[in-house]
């Protein structure tokens, strides 16, 4: 009754999962495995490939780097998506995505996971929030690291290999596309898995990120929750001068790149103290590319996409 797609760029986690998923999915079930070990497919190209040559109804796109915890996980799959009102369903998601290109993990958000890394140390449980009684929370958009999808679904969305290019914000898109068709994602607490890696936000991320704002940025904010414009504009500063602002110093954006970038998405920034956040961030940012960069001092790539407002 499942597809299994997995993208696998390595062979080794890809043969642990194999038997990982043949000892705990308690359902008949397919593997779809595309061999993307020669970098040949975006993960929007090799998941769409994957749901083509499925033959089940309901489809998993999983990560290979993780292992599932969870007996017959693959019947919890399939009675979570015999509801035809469900979009994707995932172990980790968002309540609010805001008018920045930002993750799923924006302000509030939950998870039902085991956090480990490749060096196998002690995985953390991370639960951040209370399910109803069939073990479903409803949110806006999930984790890549496993999404559940009816197959029929694909009538109306796909992933979306033609704006996008690598591995990023393939799970936020098409969150968003089955969102805005009157369907509801979900994350659930009954499928525990353990995801082996933490994720890697470079060049490829800021470039997703801004495609993605690009695409639903006129769509936003969106919410399951209430909160006020002044919360709103708080946690959009909070995460756009910090965990935004750090992953452009890391993939190598000129400090001028990343100032053009705050203020067109900061735009509630008090036009007469522009000067002084301006000088606040320079030394923030000279702060962490000396703490974590520090080559980064002497060369900021030239070259890279930024907004500022003749982008879109």
């Amino acid at each position: 009754m499942v597809s299994i797609i997995i993208c696998s760029r390595n062979p080794k986690s890809l043969n642990a999962l194999k038997a990982n998923i043949n000892e705990t999915v308690g359902t008949e079930y397919e593997l779809i495995v595309i061999d993307n070990s020669g970098n040949n497919y975006s993960i929007f190209s090799a998941y769409n490939k994957g749901m083509e040559m499925s033959h089940h109804p309901y489809l998993c796109f999983i990560h290979e780097d993780l292992l599932f915890h969870s007996q017959d996980w693959g019947k919890a799959v399939c009675r979570h998506l015999e509801d035809p009102s469900c979009g994707l369903i995932g172990v980790c998601g968002g309540f609010v995505l805001p008018r920045i290109p930002s993750s799923w993990s924006f302000y509030h958000f939950t998870e039902h996971i085991l956090q480990s890394d490749n060096k196998h140390s002690k995985p953390i449980y991370k639960n951040a929030d209370v399910y109803n009684k069939g073990h479903e929370k409803p949110v806006i958009a999930l984790d890549g690291v496993f999404l559940g999808i009816r197959k029929e679904l694909f009538e109306k969305i796909r992933f979306d290999d033609v704006r996008y290019k690598g591995f990023h914000f393939y799970d936020m898109d098409i969150c968003l596309q089955a969102y805005f068709q009157g369907f509801e994602n979900r994350a659930v607490n009954d499928i525990l898995i353990e995801h082996f890696s933490k994720g890697f936000q470079g060049r490829q991320w800021v470039e997703n990120s801004l495609t993605y704002w690009e695409k639903w940025g006129d769509k936003t904010p969106v919410s399951l929750i209430g909160f006020s414009e002044k919360v709103l504009q708080k946690e959009e500063y909070r995460y756009m001068t910090s965990i935004y602002m750090k992953r452009m110093i890391r993939a190598g954006y000129s400090t001028h790149q990343i100032f053009r970038t705050l203020l067109h998405f900061l735009k509630h920034v008090d036009k007469e103290n522009e000067r002084f956040f301006l000088m606040k961030m320079n030394i923030i940012i000279f702060m962490t590319r000396l703490a974590k960069k520090p080559s980064s001092l002497i060369h900021a790539a030239s070259k890279g996409r930024v907004c500022d407002g003749n982008d879109s």
